[in-house]
């Protein structure tokens, strides 16, 4: 009965598989004297911390670490994807190992953002293939420096289940991965009946597995849909669909949000350097990346632009 009560019948084999102790115990003693060597000897106390140089504040205010799960939640068609590939090179250019998880595209639409971001061509231009002669020296300079970051991309991944044998199919090939960022959650197979029952499954088994995998999983995820007066607001976590499951649980919660983007633009309006409209001649209200939860650290937020022409959020540099 109690076995039971700690695995589910429906969830016995995801949890058999990742390991779970289901009755050992530590001397809290124990973890006390490894500690105190550790002080002693100097060694880090807190392990598994990835580095970005994406977004350098976001480095500073949130970092993120193996083992915890952090939630990316935005307006549609704000940019969640195009702020979790330029999140994504950054872990990469600090030598981590990941996976892509695009269940809104396909691997190729991901790389064509990519060179669209890195590359500094507009992505209209990249997706008609029109990419201008000057910046083809880039392009291939971008492709040849991805040939050994060891990061995988899938676009026919269905449920957790089937997130944690990549995993573990990764781990068995001696290139353990560091993270794993999935586009989006909301598109994902629910292993259990209902809405509300299938999110409280996926993060509870997300989190699972980023504990007993060691690997860092990053979440997108919608809104809900937002009522006129919050469409202008500062976002908050309620706003994310089913934010009582996916907000409680997650290590971390952060926010995007452009005052801009509902903003009317016309055909007349100039644009600044970075490609963003100058409404009524006035410069663009800055975006934020709002750290709205963050379990080990501070909150707050960070200007940033979302340069739509290049698809790319970026830090505003003061």
């Amino acid at each position: 009965a109690r076995k039971e009560q700690l695995a589910p019948l429906d969830d016995a084999d995801l949890i058999a598989e990742l390991g779970v102790n289901e009755g050992g115990f530590t001397e809290l003693s124990e973890v006390g004297i490894k500690a105190l060597a550790k002080i002693e000897s100097g060694e880090p106390l807190v392990t598994g911390k990835l580095e970005q140089n994406a977004f350098p504040k976001l480095n500073e205010l949130a970092p993120v670490h193996k083992g915890e799960l952090v939630i990316i939640g935005a307006q549609t068609s704000l940019g969640k994807t195009a702020f979790a590939v330029k999140l994504s090179t950054g872990l990469i250019s600090m030598g981590a190992k990941g996976i892509y998880l695009p269940y809104e595209g396909s691997y190729e639409s991901l790389l064509y953002r990519t060179i669209s971001q890195e590359c500094k061509i507009p992505l209209d231009q990249v997706r008609a293939n029109k990419i201008p002669e000057d910046k083809m020296p880039d392009v291939r300079n971008w492709i040849a420096s991805i040939h050994d970051t060891h990061v995988g991309l899938s676009d026919n991944v269905g449920n957790v289940t089937s997130i944690f044998s990549r995993v573990r199919e990764r781990k068995a090939t001696k290139k353990a991965l560091d993270f794993v960022i999935i586009d989006h959650m909301h598109l994902m197979e629910l292993e259990k009946s209902g809405i509300r029952e299938g999110f409280i499954d996926v993060t509870k088994k997300l989190i699972r597995i980023a504990k007993n995998e060691d690997v860092l999983i990053i979440v997108l995820t919608q809104f809900r849909k937002l009522t006129g007066d919050e469409k202008n607001e500062k976002p908050h976590g309620e706003l994310i669909r089913e934010s009582a499951t996916i907000c409680q649980d997650a290590h971390q919660v952060w926010l995007l949000h452009d005052p801009e983007f509902r903003k009317p633009t016309t055909e007349s309006d100039p644009f600044d350097h970075n490609g963003s409209p100058i409404r009524s001649g006035t410069e663009p209200d800055p975006a934020e990346i709002i750290v709205e939860k963050n379990r080990e650290g501070k909150v707050g937020s960070i200007e940033a632009r979302f340069i739509r022409s290049y698809g790319l959020w970026t830090e505003i540099k003061q």
